[in-house]
């Protein structure tokens, strides 16, 4: 019993640590899809389409996270791996599992644009320190106009500190 104990604690170390892998590593990013037909220049070149003005990203800790979810000012969203996020999110959290990411983020931005009128903050978070995916997948975000905040700590924090 102790060894099949071991082999399953093995494998969980094993696949958290596989867990943060870069979603714009295996997938490039395709090229934006105009939402309006190009208009015709006298040259009869199509007009290039605006790109949204890239937002910011910044960055969170635990206490602003907290403060922010408790007086109901946040929309978070948990970008690990499906089994991760049933395993265990903050509370109200999101799944955006970005692979492929512009479908993910078609499905979201509507909510998105919501919560910033709103007056909310969008904010990202991974598995923890160790795990890039929340500083990528923000980036990815804020490219396409919308302003997010990285929780660097993570799940790993959060749930160390006891905020389940």
């Amino acid at each position: 019993m102790k060894t099949l104990i071991q082999i399953i604690t093995a494998l969980l170390v094993f696949a958290a640590l596989s867990s943060c892998t870069s979603p714009s590593s295996s997938e490039p990013d395709p090229p934006a899809v105009p939402s309006t037909p190009p208009t015709k220049t006298p040259n009869s070149e199509p007009a290039p389409e605006p790109k949204p003005k890239a937002a910011a990203v910044k960055e969170i800790d635990i206490t602003q996270l907290f403060t922010l979810q408790t007086e109901g000012e946040a929309l978070v969203y948990d970008v690990r791996l499906p089994l991760y996020y049933k395993l265990g999110h903050i509370e109200g959290a999101i799944l955006f599992y970005p692979k492929p990411f512009d479908e993910a983020f078609a499905e979201e931005k509507p909510r998105m644009e919501s919560a910033l009128k709103e007056g909310k903050t969008i904010v990202i978070y991974c598995g923890g320190a160790d795990c890039h995916d929340s500083h990528i997948v923000g980036k990815m975000i804020a490219e396409r106009g919308i302003p997010v905040s990285v929780y660097p700590g993570g799940w790993a924090e959060w749930k160390e500190v006891g905020i389940e």
